[in-house]
This record gives structure tokens, sequence and C-alpha cells, in this order.
């Protein structure tokens, strides 16, 4: 009998010690879990290390209520891959230390990256009508009329979240950001109306479509406001088959992040890509078309003979 009491103090004192840290593992004040490196398919946790008066064991990432992770107490981040663009997300941290404790959750939403450029529908043309402006008294009709008027039309873009701006451009320069809410028409009155015109779709995380380019008015005078046009004029030699290239959209595109003029569809045949605005101004340059029968020869002026 006694050894059985003994037995049964040993066990109630061991299990005693065992439950002796029923203290939960603490954030330090003002300790928040961050999410840095977002991209539309991979973000980064960021969190401080956690306290408990014998050691934290670790952490228990969630996902919503899923549990996707259960790091080290080293550990102070965690990559996060495979995710969905332009998704809001809520994740969770909670430390845990041996004796099983857990501590309160720290919690973030965040939306991940959108990374899808809207789009324009399929045959869709950037418009331009140029109507004189009468003035008084009446302009010289030998010179034409002193001012136009300038009317821009566009059709709708669609994105997978949502078109969030039409920006309205001039060769390189922004003429105006016009709200998808509003009327898609760009109106301006100019004593200058020639020129390369461009519409291109932006959304919220930044991303611009394509332009829909159009030119208005001399072919040089467009290249020229294309390149950003102060020193030289672009004037393009063909091999006599092609009176004229097409400046359509597809035939001269200006866009993205980083601008660059896109000359394929020039002319009968390939073209020449990538070429930056300014790029060309003021040196002496002739760029030859992978097809060879179109070139395009920079010149200091107007006045040079057609090769």
């Amino acid at each position: 009998m006694r050894v059985a009491t003994i037995t049964v103090l040993i066990t109630a004192f061991t299990l005693l010690l065992g439950c002796s840290d029923t203290s939960p593992p603490t954030w330090p004040e003002d300790a928040e879990l961050e999410v840095k490196d977002v991209t539309a398919t991979t973000a980064t946790l960021d969190w401080p290390p956690a306290l408990d008066g014998e050691a934290v064991a670790g952490y228990r990432i969630y996902r919503g209520d899923e549990k996707i992770a259960e790091v080290g107490a080293g550990a102070a981040f965690h990559e996060m891959d495979g995710l969905t663009e332009a998704q809001e997300l809520t994740y969770s941290i909670e430390p845990f230390d041996a004796a099983g404790n857990t501590g309160e959750r720290l919690d973030l939403t965040f939306t991940t990256a959108d990374a899808t450029v809207p789009t324009w529908p399929e045959g869709a043309e950037l418009k331009i009508e140029k109507n004189p402006v009468k003035s008084d008294p009446p302009a010289d009709s030998e010179e034409g009329p002193a001012d136009y008027e300038l009317v821009l039309t566009w059709p709708e873009a669609t994105d997978n979240v949502g078109v969030t701006a039409y920006r309205v451009k001039k060769g390189t320069a922004v003429l105006k950001e016009i709200d998808p809410k509003d009327e898609r028409v760009f109106k301006t009155t100019t004593s200058k109306p020639d020129g390369m015109y461009a519409v291109e779709a932006g959304d919220a995380g930044g991303n611009w479509s394509e332009a829909l380019v159009k030119a208005e008015g001399s072919l040089s005078a467009a290249l020229s406001d294309a390149l950003g046009g102060e020193a030289g004029i672009l004037k393009l030699i063909g091999d006599g088959s092609t009176s004229a290239p097409r400046l359509g959209i597809g035939g001269l595109k200006i866009g993205g992040d980083k601008p660059a003029i896109d000359l394929d569809q020039l002319g009968k045949g390939g073209g020449v890509g990538g070429i930056e605005p300014g790029s060309l101004i003021g040196k002496d340059s002739k760029l030859e078309a992978p097809s060879g029968d179109l070139s395009l020869d920079l010149l200091k002026n107007d006045t040079k003979a057609t090769e």
C-alpha cells in the first residue's frame, strides 16, 4: 500500500512539473505581420520574434483557417508562391512553445499584383476627325484655317479587373487621362494638328495596353512627332513597288512601360522594331528592314529627294 501511495505521489508530482509552463507566447507591443515583394504569384510574409517565459518553439502560418506551414523559432519570414493574380488574401501567424501553449495570431490581408494588361476588341481603331475652325476675320485662304478642332474617339477596352483610365498621347507627350466612366472622346483645338496620336487603356495595377495609333496629316510630320521630332525627320524609302506605308493599328505602336515604336508593318515588307522615341533624332542613320525592300532614312530636313 505504501509503494502504491508513493507511486501515485510521484506521478502527480511529475504531471505538475510537466504542466508548469502555462503562459502562451506573446508578441512585442505594436508587432505586425507584414508582406513584401508582392507579385502576381508570389509574396513574402515578415514578422518580429515572439516572446515566451521559457522559449518560443515555432510559428504556425494560416491562409484563412487553413494551416499552410509550420516553421521553427528562428524563422522571421515565409515565402509563398503559386498565388493567383489580383486576388485578396488573408494570412495569420501564431506562435507556440514547447509546452503546447499558443499565442494570439497576427493577421494580414493584402491583394496580389495584377499582371494582365487591358486589351482592345478585335478590329479596334482610333478615329480622328479634323474640322477647321472658322476665324473672325477669316484666315488667309492660301494658308488655310488658323485652327482646327481635333476629335479622337475609340472603342471600350476590357481588363481582368477593370480599366481605370484612358491615356491620350500625341507623339510621346501625354495630352490627357480620361476616366472610363466618361465618354470615350478627346477634343482639342490646335493650329498644328499634324502628328502621331495614340490612346492606351490602363488599370489600377499600372498596366497599360498596346496603343491604338493613327497619324494625322503628313507622314513625315507624324513620324517626326512620334520620335520626339525636334532635330530630324524620318522619311520612308521604298523599292518603288510601295507608294505609301500603312500607319494603322499595328503599323506603328507607342506604349508600354518603356515606350517604343514598332515599325513591323510599315510598307510592303517587314519592318524595324524596338526604336525608342528620340533615339534617332539628330543622327544620320539608315535602317534596313529585314526583308530588304524598305528602309528608313533619317534626314536633317524635309527637302532631300527620295533615293
